[in-house]
């Protein structure tokens, strides 16, 4: 069974630049809009802002964490 993920969007939230790196081409790789947030504090203000699919979070990051 294949879905379509083209109208998807996921919300990459990681402090570690790699990490985020690695994440977001992986799932650019499906066609999906990728959003990325380098601390809990933006992300949260990313997800209120685009209402994202899918939210991946790192658990610990500075200041607000995962």
């Amino acid at each position: 069974m294949s879905q379509d993920l083209s109208e998807k969007t996921v919300l990459v939230a990681d402090d570690d630049v790699e990490i985020l790196g690695l994440v977001t081409r992986h799932l650019k790789t499906h066609d999906m809009k990728i959003l990325e947030a380098s601390d809990g504090e933006e992300a949260l203000k990313v997800a209120r802002r685009e209402k994202p699919d899918l939210v991946i979070l790192d658990v610990m990051m500075p200041g607000m964490t995962g």
